[in-house]
């Protein structure tokens, strides 16, 4: 009797802890706009991943779907991954960038080329509908600085 409470207590630790997403990044979930460009983020929770489409919006205000998001936890360690269709002379180039992070913390640094070279998640001290995005081109390079503010239904 001993031995199967102990067992299933392990199971359901080793379960449970797997692989789940920080609550920090869970916060992610929402509509979320640009302060100071047209555009927005949509990001779902879905089978312990958080997954994210980005919108830009047409000068006509047609929403454009430019890039697809995935955040997932893999052995303990964060992976970002963001895929988008370009069109480079004449002809359109599927592009997949893989950014790894911690095991808490949204900073993920890209592990297959230099640009852009890492992404940083930050959330509002005061105010939890605030997300600042910083986006590093290169290692040595100043952070830009993306404000979005999640939209109240």
């Amino acid at each position: 009797m001993i031995k199967q409470l102990i067992v299933i207590c392990l199971l359901l630790i080793t379960g449970a802890s797997s692989a789940q997403l920080p609550k920090k990044l869970l916060r992610l979930e929402g509509e979320w706009h640009f302060k100071s460009a047209n555009g927005y983020d949509i990001w779902k929770v879905q089978n312990d991943e958080l997954v994210g489409e980005s919108y830009r919006i047409t000068r006509s205000g047609d929403s454009l779907l430019t890039d697809n998001m995935l955040i997932r936890k893999v052995n303990k360690q964060l992976i970002h991954i963001v895929e988008s269709d370009r069109i480079i002379s004449d002809s359109i180039h599927h592009i997949s960038l893989t950014y790894i992070g911690g095991k808490r913390k949204p900073e993920f640094i890209n592990v297959q080329s230099t640009t852009p070279y890492s992404v940083t998640y930050k959330f509002g001290f005061l105010n939890r509908n605030r997300l600042i995005i910083l986006i590093k081109f290169g290692a040595d390079n100043q952070e830009s600085r993306l404000v979005m503010e999640r939209l109240k239904k």
